[in-house]
């Protein structure tokens, strides 16, 4: 007599239904939930849907990013240049004032080698958290 749970086998109408669902977005766990699996193994079973869900998906929002941005829509535009070319934004602040009293430099002059010290040790700090 065997024992253990009862073998999970791969159903049609479940692997269409993971293809429509990765395609629109919806999360691998909430798929998982939806058939009543483990993410595991939906990933084993439904993997090819899954995959073509999304390449199907994003096949077509890129066709119409890419049309969007032919017609000359500068919002897809610039998302196209950011995503696709790796086009950035750079912002820089000024903070120093006119009489130049605020400059990094002329601020840490000011200070002594212990208080330079210390603040590298924050700084370092901060970066690695």
């Amino acid at each position: 007599m065997k024992r253990g749970r009862k073998e999970i086998i791969r159903n049609e109408t479940h692997a269409v239904s993971v293809q429509a669902m990765s395609q629109f977005g919806v999360p691998m766990k909430d798929i998982a939930a939806f058939i009543g699996i483990s993410e595991p193994t939906l990933l084993k079973l439904y993997s090819r849907e899954i995959e073509r869900g999304r390449t199907v998906a994003n096949h077509e929002i890129g066709k119409r990013l890419y049309e969007k941005a032919m017609d000359g829509d500068t919002t897809a535009l610039i998302f196209w240049a950011k995503t696709r070319m790796g086009w950035k934004e750079k912002h820089t602040v000024d903070i120093t004032n006119s009489d130049d009293s605020l400059n990094a430099t002329n601020v840490l002059r000011h200070l002594s080698p212990e208080q330079i010290a210390a603040l590298r040790g924050e700084l370092n700090a901060s970066a690695k958290q």
